[in-house]
């Protein structure tokens, strides 16, 4: 499949067809800029309100061996408490749980 079908295909199995999708995925860390996105979102929904974040993955193990959940949950609290929060815009914040990872 070319990839614009691929991003079709997904966008509309997951309601975002309509959306401007920012998405970073792997093993979280501050290197990612997620702070900084979420930071950035009150301006970047002034010029597209259909934008929505997605945050997919699980903080890197190296920050949790030193700082457990601390950076996971630095960045949900900044998602809470973003300004872009009380606007009539549509943007979202979307991510799996900082914790999902698999015990197995």
């Amino acid at each position: 499949m070319p990839v614009s079908s691929v991003s079709r295909f997904y966008k509309a199995q997951y309601d975002l067809a309509e959306k401007t999708v920012l998405l970073t995925f792997g093993l979280l860390s501050p290197n990612k800029g997620i702070e900084q996105v979420i930071r950035a979102l009150p301006e970047i929904i002034k010029v597209k309100p259909e934008t929505v974040y997605i945050v997919l993955g699980v903080t890197h193990p190296g920050l949790i061996r030193h700082e457990g959940e601390a950076y996971g949950f630095h960045c949900s609290n900044l998602q809470r408490n973003s300004t872009w929060k009380n606007t009539s815009s549509s943007a979202t914040v979307l991510s799996a749980p900082m914790n999902s990872r698999n015990s197995s």
